[in-house]
């Protein structure tokens, strides 16, 4: 067997070969430790818990609406509209602003009713009061608007919201004219 003599294309393969070898330095010097791995997951994990609790200490909002018509009253407390609102889960507790517009038409009878109106708020009354009347020649009307605020730290899985109305001295027709809008507006918070 002859003797080995170098050919054309032993420098390239050198070349190709040492040039290899660096570029797999090179990644194996820019490949993370376990330490800078580990790390970096601790960071992504401080950051993931401080946008959880920035998330949860943001209230959630929730805004209501709910109209009603062509209802009727007498001299007991008429439920005239009434509003679910849902309480989110991990809620601990919420402030709650209701208003209410209420307009009903009688006929006038011999003495004028009185109006009453009165929110509730899960079967607790919020707020209570006569509400003014004004007599016409063959009519009489009741208008109602109610504004309340309260704020709770016990809640249920939801909060009902309920206008009652009666007429003190008189029935009032379930008339077209007769309507009624409830507005809530709630702010719940969590701890």
């Amino acid at each position: 067997m002859g003797k080995y003599q170098p050919g054309n294309l032993d420098g390239f393969l050198a070349r190709d070969r040492r040039q290899r070898r660096q570029e797999r330095e090179k990644d194996e010097a820019n490949r993370p430790t376990g330490t800078e791995l580990g790390q970096v997951t601790k960071r992504l994990d401080e950051q993931q818990k401080q946008i959880k609790k920035l998330l949860e200490s943001q209230p959630v909002i929730d805004i209501q609406e709910k109209n009603t018509s062509n209802f009727g009253l007498n001299t007991t407390w008429s439920t005239v509209v009434i509003l679910e609102i849902p309480v989110p889960q991990g809620t601990s507790r919420c402030v709650l602003q209701v208003s209410v517009n209420a307009n009903v038409s009688g006929e006038n009878p011999q003495g004028a009713p009185i109006g009453l109106a009165r929110l509730l708020v899960n079967t607790d009354v919020m707020l209570s009061e006569r509400v003014p009347t004004t007599v016409a020649d063959k009519l009489i009307m009741i208008t109602c608007s109610l504004t309340a605020n309260k704020e709770y730290t016990a809640l249920p899985s939801s909060i009902s919201v309920v206008l009652q109305m009666q007429g003190l001295n008189g029935s009032y027709p379930a008339f077209a004219t007769n309507t009624a809008r409830l507005n809530t507006y709630t702010q719940f918070m969590r701890t």
